[in-house]
């Protein structure tokens, strides 16, 4: 806290002190309400979890949660706020996941969790003109979005593209929305579609499926 009991910097008064002189200041410490939350897995028997973070994309507040053998794990003395809860897992040959965005008050919350298979895309980088661009070290990536805040701060999964313009993403979940690294200036993104819908601002990928989507560029 700041003096004379606020949490902003902007907000705090200055204090004078003179060479020799003492300076008396109270601080009020103000208290401030908190959030629990506890979450419960639940999957095929004997999943093995990979990891478990819980964010908030607004503060850009980022924890690793421990899951206890029992599939739970908790955090407290949360700030109100929206936080994103996802969870990576694995049971044989597959990879799961699982995931909750949520809005705390000062309360405590269970948030149960069902993991799930995740998705794959298949796509594809072309001209709108037909053909393919240029893409040596080109790389596509795909954010965890919501209304276009991004809420993976650990980094979206990306995979480089190859030289026919194919690529393939396995493990994803949640809404993604896609984007072109390592083209050169000349080239833009004008349009990302699945099928004949414009997915450029996203893509919400249901558990276990299989997508193909088109990402047009062309020069600027």
């Amino acid at each position: 806290m700041y003096y004379p009991g606020v949490h902003l910097r902007d907000e705090a008064q200055l204090v004078t002190a003179e060479v020799g002189a003492t300076v008396d200041i109270e601080i009020r410490l103000r208290e401030i309400p908190t959030a629990t939350i506890r979450t419960t897995l639940h999957g095929p028997e004997g999943f093995r979890v990979q990891r478990m973070t819980l964010v908030n994309p607004d503060t850009r507040m980022l924890r690793n949660l421990t899951v206890s053998d029992e599939g739970t794990a908790s955090v407290t003395d949360l700030d109100e706020g929206r936080y994103a809860i996802s969870v990576t897992a694995a049971a044989g040959s597959d990879t799961l996941a699982a995931y909750q965005l949520i809005v705390v008050g000062a309360a405590d919350y269970d948030v149960p969790m069902q993991l799930e298979p995740t998705a794959t895309v298949v796509g594809r980088v072309v001209v709108d003109r037909g053909g393919v661009p240029p893409i040596d070290s080109v790389t596509v990536e795909a954010h965890w979005v919501n209304d276009n805040l991004k809420l993976d701060l650990t980094g979206p999964e990306r995979v480089s593209v190859s030289p026919d313009g194919s690529f393939t993403m396995r493990g994803l979940y949640g809404r993604r929305q896609f984007q072109l690294f390592g083209l050169s200036d000349d080239w833009r993104v004008s349009a990302v579609r699945a099928g004949r819908s414009d997915v450029t601002s996203g893509l919400d990928l249901a558990p276990g499926s299989s997508t193909e989507i088109t990402i047009v560029v062309s020069r600027r």
